[in-house]
C-alpha cells in the first residue's frame, strides 16, 4: 500500500484535497451499487457500502493519501458531522409523540437495555469501553449513524469503528431476513410483526425491507418503531458523554458535540413544519452523501492487522446483542399490541 503524504504547501490545493476527492469517488460507486443495482433490497446500503469499499481500497496496494490529509481529515470531521446534524431532518416530534407513552418506553427500554447488556457482557469478555460502547450504539439505536455519532463524539481509533460496523452489518443483514420469516410462523399480526422488527433491527434500511417482506401493515408500524429509537439517539449520546469519559478525559470538561446540537435544531425544524416539503428529500439525500463521505474515509483509514487485532470479542458481543434485540423486542411487541 502506498500512502500519499501532503507537504504543508500543498494542503490548500488540489493535491491536498485528493483523499476527499476518492472519498467522493468511493461515494458515487457506492451508490451505483446501493440504487441502480439495487443493493440496498439486499441490506446493502449506501453507508456500509461506501465503509466496506474504503477498507477494500485502504487494503489492497492502490494510494491512500496520509491520514492527516487535508481532504481526508475534513471528510472525517466537518462532512461526517454535518451528515449527522442533517439526519435529524428525518424526524418529526408529532410521529414520535404520536406512538403514545408505551411506544415511547418500549423504544427507551430497548436502548438502555442494550447498552447495559454491551456494557457488561463487554467488560466480561475484556473488551475496551469504547469498543463496547461503539457495538452497543450500533446495536441499539441505528447502525452505521450511531456509530459514527459515537465515533465522532470520542474521535475512536478507526479500527474499533469498522469492526462495529461491521458487526451491524452482518447481524442486521442477518435480522433483515430471520425476522419477517420468524414473524410469519409465529403468526404474529401485522402490527406485532412491525413493533418486533422497529424494536429490534439495527438499520433502517434493514426495517423497511424486513416490514416489506412481512407486507400488509406492518411497514408503517416498523419505521415508527425505529425513528422511535433514532430519536433517541441525540439525548442518548448526551448521557454517554457526560457520565463515561472514556481514558484520558477523566479530568477533563466533557462538552456536548455542535453536530448534537444540530441534530436537535434539525429535528425541531421539521416537526414544526418550519422546512419546505419539497426541500426535505433533498436533505435527507445530502445527510446521506455527508455521511457516506465521513464512513469512506474512516474505511480508508482502517487496515486489515487493525481489524483482526479486534479479534473473535466483538463478534460475541455482536451476536449476543442482536439475540438480546430479537427476544427482548418480541416481548415489547407482544406488549405494545396489548395496550
Amino acid at each position: 500500500m502506498r500512502v500519499i503524504s501532503q507537504p504543508l504547501h500543498n494542503r490548500y490545493t488540489l493535491r491536498g484535497w485528493m483523499g476527499a476527492l476518492l472519498c467522493a469517488a468511493l461515494t458515487a460507486v457506492a451508490w451505483v451499487l446501493a440504487v441502480p443495482f439495487k443493493a440496498q433490497a439486499l441490506g446493502l446500503g449506501l453507508l456500509p457500502l461506501v465503509m466496506a469499499l474504503g477498507v477494500v481500497w485502504a487494503n489492497t496496494g492502490l494510494p491512500v493519501p496520509a491520514s492527516n490529509e487535508q481532504g481526508l481529515r475534513w471528510c472525517k470531521t466537518i462532512a461526517l458531522r454535518t451528515g449527522l446534524a442533517l439526519f435529524g431532518f428525518q424526524i418529526s416530534l408529532s410521529e414520535v409523540l404520536g406512538q403514545g407513552v408505551w411506544g415511547m418506553a418500549s423504544a427507551m427500554l430497548m436502548v438502555l437495555s442494550t447498552l447495559a447488556t454491551a456494557q457488561v457482557l463487554g467488560r466480561w469478555l475484556g473488551l475496551s469501553p469504547r469498543q463496547r460502547l461503539l457495538v452497543g450504539m450500533g446495536s441499539a439505536i441505528c447502525g452505521a449513524a450511531a456509530i459514527a455519532a459515537t465515533e465522532s463524539g470520542w474521535k475512536g481509533r478507526s479500527d474499533e469503528t469498522a469492526a462495529a460496523l461491521a458487526t451491524a452489518l452482518v447481524f442486521g443483514m442477518l435480522s433483515m431476513v430471520a425476522l419477517p420469516w420468524l414473524a410469519v410462523n409465529l403468526h404474529l399480526s401485522d402490527a406485532q410483526a412491525g413493533a418486533w422488527i422497529g424494536l429490534s433491527i439495527h438499520e433502517m434500511g434493514h426495517v423497511v425491507a424486513a416490514a416489506l417482506f412481512v407486507g400488509g401493515h406492518s411497514a408503517p408500524v416498523a419505521v415508527l418503531d425505529k425513528m422511535m429509537r433514532v430519536f433517541l439517539l441525540a439525548p442518548t449520546l448526551v448521557l454517554v458523554l457526560r457520565a463515561a469519559p472514556f481514558e484520558g478525559q477523566k479530568h477533563a470538561p466533557v462538552r456536548v458535540p455542535a453536530f448534537l446540537w444540530g441534530f436537535v435544531l434539525a429535528v425541531l425544524l421539521n416537526s414544526m413544519a418550519w422546512v419546505p416539503a419539497w426541500v426535505l428529500p433533498w436533505l435527507n439525500q445530502l445527510a446521506q452523501c455527508a455521511l457516506a463521505l465521513g464512513l469512506a474515509a474512516l474505511g480508508l483509514s482502517t487496515r486489515w492487522d487493525d481489524l483482526k487485532l479486534a479479534g473473535w470479542k466483538v463478534w460475541v458481543l455482536g451476536a449476543a446483542l442482536c439475540a438480546q434485540l430479537w427476544v427482548f423486542g418480541l416481548v415489547l411487541a407482544h406488549q405494545c399490541s396489548a395496550t
